[in-house]
């Protein structure tokens, strides 16, 4: 979260005219984390073979049972990490590591900052027109590449923030995932803080003071 804010910061003194913050929602990501894909990440570390015998056989020949009315089905799973496992922060990490140095090496994003499942991308262009186009290109990336790993984002909880700029609402930029334009907003919370436009934390402040006075 540091991080983040101290990016935004710096870009809001450099000579740019925009600079907008999209926050990506991947649907279940841990539920639907795929399981080849994790070991294919996990085999170009090259770890000793038996430590590597040992994970692969984790996620192999196992089978999920369910009593119905018409007997016992089974299926075998391929995907799925559940939250607070041993074995969930690693296997985020290694899963979604392509991700992140993708996203980094794209030359229109100034900063990718992902922990757990959240992800937010930092941007910042000097028309409407440019920002538009390389948001666009960014989102269409994450699009396939959470397609090729079998993970979907959700248009509906994908946001942006416009953090520097002046642009009116009915007219901002036109974002778009699977064809669906994503909203903009002037406030949101990214890990348990709220991120408002102008980053001076007084939606948070007015949150927590009101949380606070509804207690006592």
């Amino acid at each position: 979260m540091n991080e983040l804010c101290k990016s935004i910061y710096t870009l809001k003194e450099e000579n740019c005219k925009y600079v907008i913050v999209i926050f990506f929602d991947i649907m279940g990501f841990f539920y639907n984390l795929c399981w080849p894909s994790l070991l294919v990440e996990l085999k170009k570390l090259n770890i000793h073979k038996q430590l590597w015998k040992v994970i692969e056989n984790y996620f192999k020949d196992r089978v999920i049972e369910v009593e119905t009315a018409d007997g016992v089905v089974a299926k075998t799973p391929t995907r799925g990490c559940s939250q607070g496992s041993v074995l969930g922060p690693v296997s985020w990490n290694l899963a979604f590591q392509p991700c992140l140095d993708m996203l980094s090496g794209m030359q229109q994003v100034e900063m990718v900052v992902g922990y757990a499942d959240d992800l937010a991308v930092v941007i910042k262009r000097s028309s409407r027109l440019d920002l538009e186009t390389k948001a666009n290109e960014i989102t269409g990336k994450m699009t396939s590449w959470c397609r090729g790993n079998k993970l979907t984002i959700s248009s509906d909880k994908t946001k942006y923030v416009l953090f520097k700029g002046s642009l009116n609402y009915n007219r901002g930029p036109i974002i778009k995932i699977n064809g669906k334009s994503i909203k903009s907003e002037r406030y949101i919370k990214y890990l348990g803080l709220i991120l408002d436009e102008k980053l001076n934390f007084r939606q948070h402040t007015t949150i927590v003071k009101n949380k606070a006075v509804k207690i006592t």
